[in-house]
């Protein structure tokens, strides 16, 4: 019974690290380009794709530290990280309020398909 607790604890401390690490990044991204936008006066056009890529390498992140503490294909840590973190971040999106439109679906989009190249990047690399 206790070896079960155990491995329930391990499996559920690598996803949380793996999924906060990469979310850390994204938040962490988005401050910094808010501070940006509010003490200059740059093109909020341009600025409106960054927190997508900030989304990209957070999900390439998230991947990694998944792929490298578990024993799963590339793939597989890579689509599980990407349904995690893209779940994360509409829950995030949706305690702040923000609409469901393309933009959100774009979003999570965009967190799988990272997710994904960043756990077969993990595979292919050496270790």
């Amino acid at each position: 019974m206790s070896s079960d607790n155990t491995l329930l604890k391990n499996i559920i401390k690598k996803y949380v690290i793996s999924i906060f690490s990469g979310l850390a990044f994204f938040l962490l991204g988005v401050a910094i380009t808010a501070i940006i936008l509010f003490y200059t006066s740059t093109d909020s056009r341009l600025i409106f794709y960054i927190p997508y890529i900030f989304i990209a390498i957070g999900g390439l992140i998230s991947s990694k530290f998944l792929y490298k503490n578990s024993s799963n294909r590339g793939f597989e840590a890579g689509i599980k990280a990407g349904v995690l973190y893209s779940l994360l971040l509409f829950l995030i999106s949706y305690l702040f309020c923000f609409n469901v439109s393309a933009f959100s679906l774009l979003m999570g989009l965009v967190a799988v398909l990272s997710c994904v190249v960043g756990g077969v990047l993990a595979a292919n690399s050496r270790k």
